[in-house]
């Protein structure tokens, strides 16, 4: 599909700002992030993401977009790929559009052919397994030291209160001895 196709599709679809410059509409991510809400909407969260002027910001928002979103769709992006879409390098855009519209279409992405549903049905959670009386003693042992600590922080806490206040106490009478003499 052609740049100039894939602009047409992505302006056919009504988005919040009409994207003008792809390379810089689309570097901070939140554009791809109200695209892919439009189509899957339960998929994407559009408050986790804000407009940014610097790179390192539209970089973390393309990341959070990769792992908490694309790799679901089965298009996760490399390191480089998100770099250039944060640096709004010309053409990476357009690949990125490219293999969200396969995933739309229910084509196989080039990265991987699973779909969001397909997705969802492979992940079955294990139950988990049984703890052996030694697993179990041990993770006794483990929550009993816990507590301990946390008792024996709390203690600490309050010893270093009470001798603050000690020492405010002094500093007070220093400083009226100070002001008689």
């Amino acid at each position: 599909m052609s740049e100039e196709e894939m602009t047409q599709w992505v302006l056919s679809l009504g988005l919040s700002k009409k994207p003008r410059n792809f390379p810089r509409d689309f570097s901070d991510a939140v554009l791809m992030t109200e695209l892919i809400h439009k189509f899957y909407p339960k998929l994407v969260d559009l408050h986790n993401y804000e407009s940014a002027l610097k790179v390192d910001t539209k970089i973390y928002n393309w990341n959070t977009l990769n792992t908490k979103t694309l790799k679901k769709l089965g298009m996760s992006l490399d390191t480089a790929t998100i770099t250039a879409l944060g640096n709004s390098q010309a053409g990476t855009i357009f690949k990125v559009l490219e293999m969200f519209k396969n995933v739309v279409d229910g084509k196989a992405s080039s990265t991987s052919a699973a779909t969001p549903n397909k997705k969802k049905r492979e992940k079955k959670p294990e139950p988990p397994k049984p703890m052996t009386d030694a697993e179990r003693e041990q993770y006794v042992d483990k929550i009993y030291e816990s507590r301990k600590q946390k008792t024996e922080i709390m203690m600490l806490e309050t010893k270093l209160a009470k001798l603050m206040e000690l020492m405010s106490i002094k500093d007070a009478k220093i400083i009226k001895e100070l002001e008689k003499n």
